[in-house]
């Protein structure tokens, strides 16, 4: 009570002070890690619809071809022996069409578990590559292409790998190549080593 100058704190870095700060900056952290974390699932989820639908379309040719052609056979359409020989060919191809489709997912799946479940072994190059033309010629001269194979390596030249992965990897650049080439001048595929 009385007349006189009123004390009035001077602005600083007080202990209380301090802490209120450390918590705002705390919050702000979690808010921004929440953020992300959401962002990253939603990212995440949204791959993973597109994965399926992709699946869902790759899977749905082939069976759609091995039903066609399989009721085309079934019941007595065709009669020419060379055009039955055709047909049962592209059947056995789509058919390992599918069965590459569904290793891949299976694959993929394995990844997604982080328990990929590598078979590696001495594989010979040339071998492989044969492997690789063999499975995928059929392929290329339905989409119009053409399968070339180069090697110039030595016969017993051989690889410390999984020699499944690395014809799938093949190929799926080769299927790829099918795919996405259709309007192309040149129609050959070169895989060379």
């Amino acid at each position: 009570p009385g007349i006189g100058e009123l004390a009035v704190a001077e602005p600083g870095l007080t202990p209380r002070r301090i802490g209120l700060l450390s918590a705002w900056a705390a919050a702000l952290v979690a808010l921004l890690a929440v953020g992300l974390g959401g962002w990253s699932l939603l990212d995440l989820s949204e791959r993973r619809i597109r994965f399926v639908s992709a699946v869902t379309h790759e899977l749905r040719t082939p069976l759609t071809t091995l039903r066609l052609y399989l009721d085309m056979l079934a019941s007595g359409m065709i009669t020419d022996e060379n055009k039955r020989t055709q047909y049962l060919q592209t059947l056995d191809a789509e058919a390992n069409r599918l069965n590459r489709l569904i290793a891949n997912v299976l694959d993929f799946s394995r990844l997604e578990n982080q328990r990929p479940q590598l078979q590696r072994g001495e594989v010979a190059i040339k071998q492989l590559l044969g492997e690789v033309e063999s499975a995928w010629n059929a392929r290329c001269h339905e989409t119009g292409k053409e399968l070339h194979v180069e090697c110039d390596l030595p016969e017993d030249l051989t690889l410390h790998t999984d020699g499944r992965m690395v014809e799938q990897i093949l190929g799926n650049l080769v299927d790829n190549a099918c795919k996405y080439t259709r309007d192309a001048d040149d129609p050959a595929i070169w895989l060379r080593a």
